[in-house]
């Protein structure tokens, strides 16, 4: 007869021991990446069991479903002319209704969680109540906000820095406890020649380098500068101050994206080499909201004169500002419209015009869902402009959306909506 192999019963238990951790790594690293648990560990669960089939099944039902869930997710045709409008109602749809998507989709996950931590939108009581249930789940164990309430060195403070202890701070009307919270870890976050700088890199914790180097990025003047600004504005002023010293390319009046900064010498010892429109939108947005603040304009207006310098004829600003080659897009674009609303208010009104050809720029954009045209989709793998210009994707992702939203408010200000 036949011979029958038969499974030793100590393979069995291990297999059964090995599904079961698995599904217990699932959840725990679910919960600390903020994904959605269930899509999430579903996913991992049929990677780990058949890796081909599942990246196929991933490429062509779940992620174009996903794109394609939530209540009421409008589109708009390219050159239609409201595109920022078409934006907005579906953020308001979302807000009443929000839909959680996993980081297979998009990375920051709840992409109406950054317009509203920048400000952009007025919560009404239900909208309240369920981001306050956001923020708490922010802080609760296993998730990185809890582990930082207890001052643990864990090396994903990279990321919780601009999610909860910097973002989280504009979610003042909204949680004092997670506002206090978020302001107090501001303060006490490291400083080179009073630039906050991230708290601690990867590099550092697993292997010992960057000695006394630390990056600083133009996102994080806007991420922690607008947590300090309504009670600490003084600090914020000097932060900006400094952010022109180190990170400002003298000889365009341009901003770098980020600059290693020596925490002895206080001097730069690198810069990543490019000048990110997104980069110019988080210095330009703090000026302008530190102005509204305190009615310190500083040096605003020159600001305004030097970047309209490299406005297109499309209306728009590119995604390196300084590089012809480079694709329009939406982010500088959106933050200048803001801006120019926030001169306008002051009685300047020399940069009305421009601020109009950005704004039809925009609205002349194709939206899908809350994902827009010619938006960069997320931070930049790499260093290289290539590397910059393959970011330019249209996928959702909050804060550049939050951006567009922002545009929206100084369209208001100058009477275009």
């Amino acid at each position: 007869g036949k011979s029958v192999t038969r499974v030793p019963k100590a393979l069995t238990f291990l297999s059964g021991l090995y599904i079961v951790v698995l599904l217990v790594v699932m959840a725990v690293v679910s919960q600390l990446l903020w994904f959605d648990n269930i899509s999430l560990g579903l996913f991992l669960f049929g990677l780990a069991l058949h890796p081909t089939i599942t990246l196929c099944i991933t490429a062509g039902i779940v992620a174009p479903a996903l794109q394609g869930s939530g209540q009421q997710l409008r589109k708009h045709p390219l050159g239609g002319g409201n595109a920022v409008e078409t934006l907005f109602l579906t953020f308001e749809d979302q807000m009443n209704e929000p839909v959680q998507y996993p980081g297979l989709v998009g990375y920051y996950g709840w992409n109406y969680e950054a317009a509203v931590a920048l400000g952009a939108l007025q919560l009404n009581a239900t909208q309240t109540h369920k981001v306050a249930g956001v923020l708490e789940k922010a802080l609760s164990f296993p998730n990185p906000g809890y582990w930082i309430q207890l001052d643990l060195p864990v090396f994903w403070l990279y990321s919780v820095g601009d999610r909860i202890g910097l973002f989280g701070g504009l979610y003042e009307n909204v949680d004092d406890k997670v506002y206090r919270y978020a302001l107090k870890g501001t303060r006490e976050w490291p400083r080179v020649d009073n630039i906050l700088v991230r708290a601690l890199s990867w590099r550092k914790f697993l292997f010992g380098v960057d000695g006394s180097q630390r990056w600083v990025w133009a996102d994080d003047v806007y991420m922690a500068g607008a947590t300090l600004l309504r009670e600490h504005p003084d600090q914020v002023k000097t932060m900006l101050l400094a952010v022109r010293k180190h990170m400002l390319d003298k000889e365009t009046g341009l901003w770098w994206h980020g600059a290693k900064l020596d925490l002895e010498t206080k001097s730069v010892a690198e810069y990543n080499g490019q000048k990110w429109g997104r980069a110019h939108g988080w210095i330009l947005l703090m000026l302008s909201r530190y102005a509204e603040q305190t009615g310190d304009f500083l040096w605003l207006e020159d600001e305004l004169k030097n970047v309209v310098k490299y406005q297109r004829k499309t209306g728009a600003f590119g995604n390196l500002v300084d590089d012809d080659n480079s694709p329009d897009e939406t982010s500088l674009t959106s933050i200048f419209v803001y801006a120019v609303g926030v001169i306008k208010e002051k009685g300047n009104g020399s940069f009305d015009a421009q601020a109009e050809k950005a704004w039809k720029w925009l609205n002349d954009r194709e939206v899908n869902g809350f994902g827009m045209s010619d938006t960069c989709g997320a931070a930049p793998l790499g260093t290289t402009p290539d590397d910059y210009n393959k970011a330019v994707n249209g996928l959702q992702h909050g804060p550049a959306i939050a951006f567009i939203i922002w545009a929206r408010m100084g369209a208001a200000k100058l009477g275009l909506i």
